[in-house]
């Protein structure tokens, strides 16, 4: 069995920062390759870090702002070229893969790594994203999805957050592909609890006004659009709740003349990111996730991890298999429906006792997804890949 310890891994993603659910996921398992398994570990990434405690070690592929071009596949094919053996290449998310494996295959044989794909959401909705409109947006959408078909079937794996992501997959690469499994996002929960001790959620943080929270990149996908429906809905019906969502994103000014247009100034809060966004979301009395499509989302899971009473919506990959089996650490509502919605942050504001349960049950769910659990699966996934003939 190969020890693990000796082993160098070179990975790459496309911003280090902690900015995002996906950032902070990619943090966390890197963390968990150095010191749980031991492995030493090269990084890179498209752009420059802000964040210190990585600048120094990463190599960037698009230095001062530089624009996409081939220089990125070669800048990545020195690092893997350079790279100590055993190694192994580890890319993250859809756009990083396709450059890992180009960097990785334009090098002699003898010098190429057994590589590992992470694909991190719902990957007929990803490559949906890359379509542009007219007939050259169509060309380039087939070219893509060749290449991304390509670079998945050319990996030695393909690991998921989601067991529904695992399936589409699947469905893209065919029975001839690369081993294709699920491992879940890491979370701390431990960390999250010490911080903040459970709290009696039968009552509200301001009596007779409360307060639902959400957190994310205000982006079409992350449907905010809907909740600010669902709260207009909700205030209709006599309700008087209060919204805070945070993050920040291209849909802010969209959601601004929202907010305005549905009558919410006062009501419905956006005040922007923040690296700790944590006490603020905490003080809610329930969490929404109203995306469109998901890979395994840590939004949510942060929020369970906080004891939130959860709400979301039941999109294609990850919420259901978070808040398994529904209806104990919170609920699901259909995709963009927005009576649903309301409807059930209705029922779950009323009802104290049934917001209590949930977020004791939220807590202990959010344990689940441990580091260590996340750090041992990838163990066993890179011994197999480094004791088999695959690679």
């Amino acid at each position: 069995m190969t020890d693990l310890s000796q082993v160098h891994l070179v990975a790459l993603t496309g911003s280090l920062d902690r900015s995002a659910g996906a950032e902070r996921a990619f943090r966390a398992i890197v963390d968990g390759f150095e010191h749980q398994l031991g492995m030493s570990v090269s990084l890179a990434a498209h752009i420059q870090p802000d964040d210190p405690e990585v600048r120094t070690r990463a190599t960037v592929l698009r230095p001062d702002g530089e624009a996409v071009s081939h220089r990125m596949v070669t800048r990545m094919r020195s690092l893997i070229a350079s790279a100590p053996r055993p190694a192994i290449l580890f890319g993250f998310q859809i756009n990083s893969n396709v450059v890992a494996s180009l960097a990785n295959r334009s090098l002699p044989p003898s010098r190429r790594l057994p590589i590992v794909l992470n694909d991190r959401a719902a990957i007929d909705k990803m490559l949906e994203v890359q379509r542009g409109s007219g007939v050259l947006g169509g060309v380039r959408s087939r070219i893509f999805s060749g290449l991304v078909r390509s670079t998945y079937r050319g990996a030695n794996a393909v690991v998921c957050n989601a067991k529904a992501n695992a399936d589409l997959v699947r469905s893209l690469v065919g029975s001839e592909g690369p081993w294709i499994e699920t491992i879940y996002n890491p979370l701390d929960a431990k960390r999250f609890q010490s911080r903040f001790a459970e709290r009696n959620r039968q009552s509200f943080q301001t009596p007779d006004a409360p307060l639902i929270v959400s957190h994310g990149r205000l982006h079409s996908q992350k449907g905010f659009d809907t909740l600010l429906r669902a709260l207009e809905r909700l205030r209709g019906r006599g309700v008087q709740a209060r919204l805070r969502i945070i993050g920040d994103g291209p849909e802010r000014g969209a959601l601004e003349d929202l907010v305005r247009s549905l009558g919410l100034e006062g009501v419905a809060e956006m005040p922007g990111f923040s690296t700790d966004p944590w006490a603020a979301i905490e003080e809610g009395d329930v969490y929404v996730l109203p995306s469109r499509f998901e890979g395994l989302p840590n939004s949510l899971l942060e929020a369970i991890a906080l004891g939130l009473p959860s709400i979301a919506a039941d999109c294609p990959t990850g919420p259901s298999e978070i808040l398994h089996p529904v209806g104990q650490a919170g609920e699901l509502f259909p995709v963009d429906d927005v009576e649903a919605l309301t409807d059930t942050l209705q029922r779950m504001l009323a009802d104290g006792s049934l917001r209590h349960r949930m977020a004791q049950a939220a807590r202990r769910r959010a344990l689940d997804f441990s580091p260590e659990v996340n750090a041992a699966a990838y163990g066993d996934l890179f011994q197999r890949i480094l004791d088999s003939p695959r690679s």
